[in-house]
């Protein structure tokens, strides 16, 4: 009797039925784990580019006259639709126009926001304000 229970345990041993089974319970979740973090990294480069080009747009108006800082924030913001988590501030200061554009990475990432915190991500544009005195006449 008990020779046939160890028996029962020499056969579990030697069986390997269930290995790929076993694998692939090891590997998926770390493969679906990599996907979702190379899919929040994709989004947050992305979102970094919209940033930095609102900021440049923005910038520029403001640097060749076209706006106001006042009013390049207010288009920054109808650029976003209203949504009250994209941030703009634009400063002039010593003939220099700087725009910067945040929002959280709550925001954009989707699967790492544990991971991110109270973050943000932000794109800044400084130029130099362009004056259109003409001095030869």
């Amino acid at each position: 009797m008990i020779f046939r229970g160890l028996s029962i345990f020499r056969r579990f041993g030697r069986a390997e039925e269930g290995s790929v089974t076993i694998e692939f319970v090891l590997w998926v979740p770390m493969m679906v784990g990599l996907l979702c973090l190379c899919a929040d990294g994709t989004l947050l480069m992305h979102t970094k580019s919209i940033l930095y080009e609102a900021a440049r747009d923005a910038s520029r108006q403001v640097a060749l006259g076209q706006a106001t800082p006042e009013e390049a924030e207010s288009r920054i913001s109808a650029r976003f639709q209203g949504n009250a988590a994209y941030e703009a501030e634009v400063e002039t200061q010593d003939g220099f126009v700087t725009t910067t554009v945040s929002v959280p990475f709550s925001e954009v990432a989707s699967f790492t926001k544990q991971l991110t915190g109270d973050s943000r991500l932000a794109g800044s544009i400084t130029m130099w304000i362009e004056t259109t005195d003409n001095e030869d006449g």
